[in-house]
């Protein structure tokens, strides 16, 4: 990877980053929509959950020179992508991400986990993995065909406790876990509501997996929380997904 970290944040060097990436315009996009908004400086520590292949841990690091990335990924091909591709990072940089094996959800312990199943759908999209099985019912396929999952079993733990036992807290998250936010959110709520000061998530429209945590109960657990959304850089990503960004009124630049 070219050291591109830019201590000069606009939305020109934003869109110059996000060419120098393969999945194009995604953290550097979602990080446009805040530059009126808040001071960067207040965020030090991003966890990348559900990293899948730290791509876009590796775009915060990129963007932010002064942030270090923790990502999550509890699928052991996805979670081996992800050292592999740290090792792709210009060894100066290549401290400033740490990649756990594991789920953060609502449960301790070890817990199920759906991965897509490879071998027997002629998708290759492991993304869409999730702790949550797809809905019979809401079974959707990409050009290949429907989706087909196979059941493992992962490490997983709560966003509270891992803080708590690591000393470690965020000040952001950015959060893919394919329909289960609200059991991630759930089982942190202490950080959420201590330490969180912004929240980029994926929120269901549609759901396609049983128990797909929906846009309505992801807005009032945010606002119980102490966040408010901004309405600005919400981004349907097609009629079963969005893009949403949740703040802290505190880091809100005409608050201080």
């Amino acid at each position: 990877m070219t050291n591109v970290s830019n201590p000069n944040l606009d939305v020109d060097n934003l869109k110059r980053i996000s060419h120098l990436f393969r999945g194009g315009w995604m953290v550097p996009g979602r990080l446009s929509h805040l530059i009126n908004t808040v001071d960067f400086n207040h965020i030090n520590t991003v966890f990348d959950i559900g990293s899948w292949h730290l791509e876009q841990s590796i775009e915060f690091i990129a963007c932010l020179d002064h942030v270090r990335v923790h990502a999550f990924e509890p699928h052991p091909e996805s979670a081996q992508q992800c050292r592999k591709n740290k090792e792709t990072i210009v060894p100066t940089h290549r401290h400033r991400i740490d990649i756990h094996e594991l789920a953060l959800t609502d449960k301790i312990g070890e817990i199920s986990f759906y991965a897509l199943d490879t071998d027997n759908t002629a998708s290759k999209n492991v993304g869409m993995s999730s702790t949550l099985k797809i809905s019979d019912e809401n079974m959707r396929g990409d050009a290949d065909g429907k989706w087909l999952q196979k059941e493992i079993r992962v490490k997983a733990t709560t966003l509270d406790k891992w803080c708590s036992d690591t000393g470690i807290y965020p000040d952001a998250l950015w959060v893919d876990v394919q329909g289960a936010e609200l059991d991630l959110y759930r089982g942190g709520q202490n950080v959420l509501r201590d330490h969180v000061k912004i929240v980029f998530t994926e929120v269901g429209v549609k759901p396609y997996y049983d128990g797909h945590g929906l846009k309505p109960d992801i807005d009032q657990m945010m606002k119980e929380l102490g966040f408010v959304e901004l309405k600005s850089a919400f981004k349907m990503n097609d009629e079963y997904e969005a893009d949403a960004i949740y703040i802290k009124p505190s880091i809100i630049k005409n608050n201080q």
